[in-house]
């Protein structure tokens, strides 16, 4: 599928990407990308891949390079197509390509797009939004004043019960039993010399974790870009000051 795809919109990349049942990231299940480029396992959260699963709408952005959600991977590459797939309307996965020169998509190869996807897997796909929709969420930061005896389990428990409204929440904060593991966290990216976005990591349905690492408010003052990832994006974000 995925060379069928390459070849109608002669995209440089494209990858099938679906969210894990057991943490919830983004994992690329198959990709093609140019010979000798950089690939990577876990699509970032904060880029176009991750607004796509969080609003299970479609984007396309012929304007990478001024793109709001833009998620600078490969600099060559100028426009990315990506859209959902839904199975008896339940979200199966994305798919994303990316490629450099000028993306005329008409109603006519959008049409190829979705009659090769549902030949192949038998998933239908929203209709396409126009390269001038916002694809942005109104953002409410929430700053919760921890009390020292209190439960570490409390902000959480308040994040998990807003995601599970259906609202798109951010917990930011060093909560390391959330993470399973999994890094980095800010305190670990800034002595990697690795950006803010690789920071963010699914937590469940509908809740992603911004791991600050221990003295939280000292990392996000160290790195004051961090709320340009979340603003847009979520919906909530819970900050423990």
């Amino acid at each position: 599928m995925l060379l069928s795809l390459q070849s109608l919109s002669r995209a440089e990349y494209a990858q099938w990407i679906t969210e894990d049942p057991v943490d919830c990231e983004y994992r690329v299940i198959t990709a093609l990308v140019p010979e000798g480029a950089e690939d990577y396992s876990t699509a970032h959260r904060t880029g176009i891949i991750g607004q796509v699963f969080r609003t299970e709408e479609s984007i396309v952005a012929t304007d990478l390079h001024n793109h709001p959600l833009y998620d600078t991977f490969d600099d060559s590459i100028d426009w990315e197509l990506c859209f959902p797939l839904f199975r008896d309307g339940v979200l199966e996965g994305v798919i994303n390509l990316e490629g450099a020169g000028e993306l005329i998509l008409d109603r006519g190869l959008w049409a190829d797009v979705l009659h090769v996807v549902e030949h192949e897997t038998k998933c239908q796909s929203p209709a396409l939004p126009p390269d001038s929709s916002c694809h942005l969420v109104n953002t409410r930061q929430l700053l919760i004043k921890a009390i020292a005896d209190e439960n570490q389990d409390s902000i959480p428990k308040l994040a998990r019960a807003i995601a599970s409204s259906g609202e798109d929440t951010l917990l930011v904060g060093d909560y390391p039993n959330l993470l399973g593991g999994r890094g980095p966290s800010l305190a670990e990216a800034v002595q990697r010399g690795l950006d803010v976005s690789h920071c963010f990591f699914g937590v469940e349905k509908r809740l992603d974790l911004l791991a600050t690492g221990p003295n939280s408010g000292d990392q996000l003052r160290a790195r004051p870009n961090w709320w340009h990832l979340c603003e847009g994006r979520y919906q909530f974000v819970l900050v423990q000051e």
